[in-house]
């Protein structure tokens, strides 16, 4: 959503500081006959200024951010999501991966588009995108029964420490994103 000032620039570059990247706050607004809303007042929660501070969890918090921009619909209610989002942006130093990972997981899964299920139930089938099929079967991504497992604890851990803990190989994080982009370009 976009918000309008009113008020000389004066006022508006006091406000600036609202605006800073990743800065977390409370917005209160009013809609005005025609599309436009009116910025009433705001407070800063949270600045973020840790992600100035480490290049990779700054990459990871725009990717996040990109994350939502192409997954969810403009003013389309997640509140769930958007705390994950905001927990994740103040956790981003220690393990950004991981985090940048978990998240594109979360999101397949809280849009209904991908389906784990329990690894001990699990054959030698392979996954892409919620649709089990057997390794001989043409697709752009296949997850061994292994990597599904990762998938599951990735889609249902709520446990940063636990998160934190795991070893993720490089090639399966590249995996995921794949996945996430090819199912939002696909959905485009």
């Amino acid at each position: 959503m976009k918000l309008f000032v009113k008020g000389s620039k004066k006022t508006a570059s006091s406000l600036s500081v609202l605006l800073d990247t990743f800065t977390v706050g409370d917005y209160f607004y009013t809609q005005k006959k025609s599309s436009l809303y009116r910025f009433e007042e705001g407070s800063i929660l949270h600045q973020n200024l840790q992600l100035r501070e480490n290049w990779d969890a700054f990459e990871a918090a725009i990717c996040l951010v990109k994350a939502l921009l192409v997954s969810q619909m403009p003013g389309k209610a997640a509140p769930k999501l958007y705390t994950l989002f905001r927990l994740f942006l103040e956790q981003l130093t220690c393990s950004p991966a991981i985090l940048r990972a978990t998240f594109f997981v979360k999101i397949l899964k809280h849009e209904g588009i991908l389906h784990l299920s329990d690894p001990s139930a699990l054959s030698e089938t392979y996954r892409f995108g919620g649709e089990v099929f057997h390794e001989n079967t043409p697709s752009s991504i296949a997850f061994s029964v292994e990597e599904e497992a990762f998938l599951f604890i990735l889609s249902e851990t709520t446990s940063l420490t636990k998160l934190s803990s795991l070893d993720l190989p490089k090639t399966f994080e590249e995996k995921i994103a794949l996945l996430f982009d090819q199912t939002y370009t696909q959905m485009s």
